[in-house]
């Protein structure tokens, strides 16, 4: 989600074009906005797939946070692991609505070292990787 106030903006209507970078260094343009009134709040578009990015930053001390998108009212379940596969802590297991998400998770009681999380929703399951350095 983005927010942004133009406090030197023109009269309406105005346009606007949006970047995204992402971390390797690629990009793309989205779409431009028309806003036709000076405090007009555009919705996000719901998203079209389940999806779960990496963490960020990664590596870690003591907190990262991770990203993931909803595109219909579904359980999610979002687990932290250890390497050795054991479950460390539930960031989420509850049904949400369509929609995207951030989450932070604090690792300050945790030992440093190598761990998983997994989302699993409506038959989607992925897991990614993330480094806690102390």
């Amino acid at each position: 989600d983005y927010q942004w106030t133009d406090a030197s903006a023109p009269a309406p209507p105005i346009r606007y074009r949006l970047r995204q970078i992402n971390l390797d260094g690629t990009s793309q343009y989205l779409d431009p906005l028309v806003v036709d009134n000076a405090s007009a709040v555009v919705p996000a578009p719901t998203p079209s797939v389940f999806a779960m990015s990496q963490n960020y930053p990664n590596p870690f001390n003591p907190a990262t946070v991770i990203s993931y998108q909803v595109p219909k009212s579904s359980p999610v379940a979002l687990i932290v692991f250890d390497i050795l596969g054991r479950e460390v802590r539930t960031l989420v297991n509850q049904e949400q609505p369509a929609g995207r998400y951030t989450i932070t998770f604090d690792a300050s009681n945790l030992a440093s070292g190598v761990y998983f999380y997994r989302m699993q929703a409506a038959g989607f399951v992925q897991t990614r990787r993330l480094l806690l350095l102390r």
